[in-house]
């Protein structure tokens, strides 16, 4: 409640480095979302704090405030450096940072990072070989994209993103049985999401007709129309 709040802050107007009042006002910030309160806080923590490891806690959580509470990509990516420059192997800053730069299209520095990071992060094995290829094809090397592409579909035959990348980039190739094939296998894995499915419907037909295969094409057509295969 609001005299709760008022003594914890009261004890640490006092004392700043009351860990306990810290970590109670913290949980309280979080119940209630006030996520910019909760920043402030941390902020408050940062600049009292002698630990590095801690320094770079804090670091962290507020960077994942920023990312994910608070809309300012651009405040987390500065953050997670702050963090990594305290400890460059702090695990979850490590892995944060390469997430982010990944979803920011920032290539180099994504591949830069989840080199460091190796299997150690959050992600699957799969879903981290699929990561890896789609980076490498952003920067240009189609050859290190396929193999790891093939290398996440044989640790996961079902890895949807590996599938359909891969299926893209052998039409891109110029390979159309082979992206024919690897099209139709995204497209089996994207039934139960009726976006993703159309999305891999568009681009298998797209190559259909590229191979003159018209009437496999109109049948894709229609069985996406009509969601059942003639």
């Amino acid at each position: 409640d609001d005299a709760a709040e008022e003594n914890l802050r009261a004890i640490l107007s006092l004392d700043s480095r009351d860990a306990a009042s810290f970590g109670n006002l913290e949980r309280l910030y979080r119940q209630r979302s006030r996520w910019r309160e909760l920043r402030e806080l941390c902020e408050r923590r940062l600049k009292i704090v002698q630990d590095a490891w801690e320094k770079a806690t804090l670091l962290y959580e507020m960077a994942k405030l920023d990312q994910d509470k608070l809309g300012d990509p651009r405040r987390a990516a500065e953050m997670y450096r702050a963090a990594l420059a305290l400890d460059p192997e702090f695990l979850p800053a490590l892995d944060g940072a390469a997430a982010l730069a990944f979803a920011q299209g920032d290539w180099a520095r994504a591949r830069e990072l989840y080199d460091r990071l190796g299997d150690r992060g959050i992600l699957s094995a799969d879903d981290m070989l699929a990561r890896r290829g789609l980076i490498a094809e952003r920067l240009g090397d189609r050859a290190q994209a396929m193999r790891s592409y093939e290398e996440a579909l044989g640790k996961n035959a079902s890895n949807f993103e590996a599938a359909e990348a891969m299926g893209r980039l052998k039409a891109a190739l110029g390979d159309k049985e082979g992206a024919i094939e690897g099209l139709r296998r995204a497209l089996d894995l994207a039934q139960a999401d009726a976006e993703r499915a159309g999305e891999v419907a568009a681009a298998l037909c797209a190559v259909l007709l590229g191979a003159g295969r018209r009437d496999e094409a109109r049948a894709l057509v229609e069985e996406v129309r009509t969601g059942h295969p003639d």
